[in-house]
């Protein structure tokens, strides 16, 4: 056990001085952080907004969710894969939707501010945007910076304006609500998965390391979470490039973990299309790590999630914000 607990230590501390955004002190609740849903895009004219269709009034409307925490964001959506990629012929293992994690700098408020979003990471779709070339300026440099937009946040809404080329009049928004939240738990926050601990018989035997090139980031934020897992080191044709997104809810009472997923994208797609509720004991080594020790595991024959018995997989966390 004290040669794990050192093992353990070892590799939070190399993962952390490794890691894209350095672990920061827990700051004060920013009434900002929170998980917006799409629900519609804004025509503007001249600046001026004149129309606005709304997701909820469209035939086969797709779903798009953006988290923002002290200066860290995730997003997913379920966007089909573009027609364009597939006439292109290539072979992508997922079947839909994209997503992205990384920093944001901006100041709420009522009026149009500038944001600028920054991404760290990249899954699905994404991949294939500009040709590919985002994704090869991010793995080249680390990141990869939008041009700045205009936001505004009024109470639970918020809305993001791309802003239009000088010789452009016509322009266009992404309006958001943002979603049902509950209390803050000590989850709440950004962490970013280093290793796995394996269990026999609830006794932690071994430590491994993620491998080489994975980021998987998790943000907790008032019942709401969302996963962004990029494998940065898979090229075309594996199986899991591309990497993958879960978005839901999540409750944390007593040390038990329940994740209810309710959207998959990239390469996790669950049989039949609905996930089981994820359960998982919390075991926190301090404030800023911690393992999440999952109760089920897949099933090696491909039926799902099967009850973990002898042995159990843990999750290996330290927090990013």
């Amino acid at each position: 056990m004290k040669k794990l607990k050192l093992l353990l230590l070892s590799i939070i501390v190399f993962s952390c001085g490794e890691s894209t955004v350095n672990v920061d002190d827990k700051k004060e609740d920013n009434l900002f952080n929170g998980f917006y849903e799409r629900i519609g895009t804004v025509q503007y004219v001249k600046g001026v907004a004149v129309d606005t269709v709304y997701y909820k009034d469209l035939e086969d409307s797709p779903r798009q969710v953006k988290a923002y925490f002290n200066g860290i964001t995730s997003w997913l959506s379920n966007n089909p894969i573009p027609k364009q990629a597939l006439e292109t012929g290539i072979k992508m293992p997922w079947q839909s939707g994209q997503g992205s994690y990384g920093t944001y700098e901006y100041t709420p408020s009522n009026d149009e501010s500038e944001m600028i979003e920054t991404n760290l990471s990249t899954i699905g779709n994404s991949l294939l945007w500009g040709r590919g070339s985002m994704r090869d300026s991010l793995l080249k440099s680390g990141k990869f910076t939008w041009a700045p937009f205009y936001s505004s946040f009024a109470g639970k809404y918020y809305n993001q304006r791309w802003k239009a080329q000088d010789t452009a009049s016509t322009s266009y928004s992404e309006l958001y609500i943002k979603k049902e939240e509950t209390e803050a738990t000590d989850l709440d926050g950004v962490w970013k998965r280093i290793a796995n601990v394996r269990y026999i018989n609830d006794v932690p035997v071994d430590t491994i390391s993620v491998p080489e090139g994975l980021d998987d980031y998790k943000v907790y934020v008032k019942g709401n979470v969302i996963v962004n897992v990029d494998p940065k080191n898979a090229k075309q044709g594996d199986p899991f490039w591309g990497g993958a997104g879960l978005l839901g809810k999540f409750s944390y009472i007593d040390g038990t973990l329940t994740e209810k997923f309710d959207m998959s994208t990239g390469n996790w797609e669950y049989p039949g299309g609905k996930w089981p509720d994820f359960v998982a004991d919390i075991d926190w080594i301090d404030d800023d790590t911690f393992i999440q020790i999952n109760r089920y595991i897949g099933d090696p024959e491909g039926r799902g999630m099967i009850d973990a018995t002898k042995e159990k997989n843990g999750l290996l966390h330290v927090r990013i914000k």
